[in-house]
Formats: C-alpha cells, structure tokens, sequence
C-alpha cells in the first residue's frame, strides 16, 4: 500500500471516529453560590450563582485527559450563546459543532437522548449537580455537589465512566 493510500484510509477513519461527549449543567457544577449567600438572602437578596476558576480547570483537565467535547445541556442554553461567556471565564475546553441539547423536554435527560440519537457520539458523561429526570443515564451521571461544584473526585469518576471502566463508587460521589 502506498504513503497516499495510507493518509486516505486514516483520513476516512478519523472521520468516522465517534466523539467522547461531556453533557455540561453549569450551576452547581461550574457555577455555584459564593462566601456569604446565606446572609444575602436571609436579607432579601438573591444570591448570584459565579463561575469558579478551581472548577473551571478541572474541567478544561477532564476534557483535555479524556479528548471530550463539551455539550451543554445546562438552561443557560436558553439565554443563547454561552461559549463566549465561558471562554471569558477560562474555559478552554472544546465544543461539539451541535454544542447543546435541544429545549423539548420534557426532561434533560430526554434532551440528551435525543441529542445522542441524533449524533456519532461514542462514549459519555453527563455531569450535572441534580438526577432528576436522569435516571436513563445514571450510569454516565456524575453528581457534583451543588455548594461547591467540581472537584477532584468527581473528574476521576467522570475519567472512568468515559473510559468504561466504572467501579463501584456512588455516581454521585459519595454526596447525599
């Protein structure tokens, strides 16, 4: 076979390739209350939900160990384009070109179905800090704590389920 050959076939086989996907919910997993919003709503404030940094690169750190592309299924979705947004906070990951779910319903984990039925997608995680309506996908479920987002043990659990090798840990981290 020659050099040309063996570009072509590489190239037909890296089109076929199915993605690693992460379905992305953002509050409670990149995004969560800061210091003090107990006392802001205790005086009739509604606490801001704030990205965090620490959150963000595990998260930049999942995708990147894993080759992921990001899918948000989050309801920021419905307030347009976040990915500037989240590129300005310091998310580096990248995006599937179809980078969220649709806004059907009846529930997120039917808008990831969907979105899975309608796509080359291999293996998958969904992380997101609530499982209701998930349970189709409680095996691909990692449940960060909503208080404080992202941490080191949930991007462990999430590298394992992408690499199918799940153990016996609670999806949800071991969180109530």
């Amino acid at each position: 076979m020659s050099v040309n050959q063996n570009r072509v076939q590489a190239m037909v086989a890296s089109e076929h390739c199915l993605s690693t996907i992460i379905f992305l919910d953002i509050d409670g997993v990149l995004a969560f209350y800061p210091a003090g919003w107990k006392q802001r709503l205790r005086s009739g404030q509604k606490p801001r939900r704030v990205l965090h940094v620490d959150a963000i690169e595990r998260f930049n750190r999942l995708c990147a160990e894993t080759a992921s592309l990001v899918v948000v299924s989050s309801t920021w979705r419905l307030h347009g384009d976040v990915r500037p947004h989240l590129a300005h906070a310091g998310l580096t990951a990248p995006f599937h070109a179809d980078w969220c779910t649709d806004e059907d319903g009846p529930t997120r984990g039917d808008e990831i179905t969907r979105w899975l039925q309608a796509h080359d997608a291999g293996r998958y995680v969904v992380l997101d800090d609530r499982p209701e309506g998930l349970e189709a996908h409680a095996s691909h479920l990692v449940q960060p704590h909503w208080r404080v987002g992202l941490l080191d043990h949930d991007v462990a659990r999430a590298i394992e389920i992408l690499r199918g090798c799940p153990d016996l840990t609670p999806a949800n981290g071991g969180h109530d």
